[in-house]
């Protein structure tokens, strides 16, 4: 089981916590730079320990899903060849 942060499925928790929240824009006020922020154990945003509710994918369905589309694309294109070699032999 994965993590999903947009159309990307990583293999464990803390790699898809890290593109996550290195994506977050941090924010300037007069006084001080806001922003996530990479310890040891987590990500923190002012001492306050960050858990990103991330949606569950699964790697390997990714591949199948190209296989499934490339199948479905790579018949009609075996198929039009066919044509192609049946009308070049009957002429």
């Amino acid at each position: 089981m994965g993590y999903a942060v947009g159309n990307i499925c990583y293999d464990n928790r803390q790699q898809a916590e890290d593109v996550y929240y290195s994506k977050v824009v941090p924010y300037v006020d007069g006084k001080a730079l806001y922003q996530p922020v990479r310890k040891a154990d987590g990500w923190y945003f002012q001492s306050t320990k960050l858990q990103a509710a991330l949606p569950s994918c699964d790697p390997a369905q990714n591949f199948r899903d190209g296989v499934q589309l490339g199948l479905y694309l790579m018949i009609p294109l075996v198929f039009a060849w066919g044509v192609v070699v049946i009308r070049r032999i009957l002429r």
